[in-house]
């Protein structure tokens, strides 16, 4: 649950009832009374924040649960980059409009890519491919998410190869492997040359 007010208080809390386990409840136990519920933790010892430093609360289906937090709350969480990408906005200035918000609120910049993008040019570059139209136009529209990540597997998630069974990368050519990199490239230049991510490319060109 968020919460503000119109003196400026900002807050956070991970509201509900949390029952306290002695095991971690992702799993099934006897019901033979070993493992009943013991209550509920009690609100002051949920997550929360009141009036952070940082001076904004941003969440988005990451792991909330503070540094050195014990208690069993949820085990399944989305990654860090997508608040991290909101971090990043609203640290950048103080003086945000209600179309800033708006803005962030569509805002498809994914630090993934951003990361990811620039490895499998230099890969792609290696291999001779660099004057590939996928290349040249990843080249250009590394930002957008949903052409490279969303809705579909786009570059950023086809250069991977399946790992082994027993995962031991050893085992994988390593020539082989990136081979298959440039392969995915070549494979999703449809993707990124779509419509949809060339208009959204071309609204990002405008903005720098």
């Amino acid at each position: 649950m968020i919460y503000a007010d119109v003196d400026g208080n900002i807050g956070w809390i991970a509201s509900g009832l949390m029952p306290r386990r002695q095991w971690s409840g992702l799993l099934p136990v006897p019901g033979d009374g070993r493992f009943e519920w013991n209550g509920f933790v009690p609100t002051p010892q949920l997550p929360q924040s009141y009036n952070p430093p940082s001076g904004f609360i941003a969440t988005a289906n990451n792991n909330i649960l503070p540094p050195g937090y014990k208690t069993p709350i949820a085990f399944d969480w989305s990654s860090d980059y997508r608040v991290s990408r909101i971090r990043e906005v609203l640290s950048s200035r103080s003086n945000f409009t209600i179309a800033d918000f708006q803005a962030l609120q569509h805002d498809d910049l994914s630090l993934l890519a951003r990361r990811l993008v620039p490895s499998l040019i230099s890969a792609a570059r290696r291999l001779g491919k660099a004057d590939t139209r996928a290349v040249q136009m990843l080249g250009h529209r590394e930002q957008v998410a949903e052409c490279l990540i969303t809705p579909h597997p786009g570059i950023a998630d086809n250069h991977r190869r399946p790992r082994a069974p027993d995962d031991r990368r050893a085992d994988i050519d390593r020539a082989s492997d990136r081979a298959h990199v440039a392969r995915g490239i070549e494979r999703r230049a449809d993707l990124v040359m779509n419509d949809r991510c060339a208009d959204r490319a071309q609204q990002l060109e405008h903005r720098r």
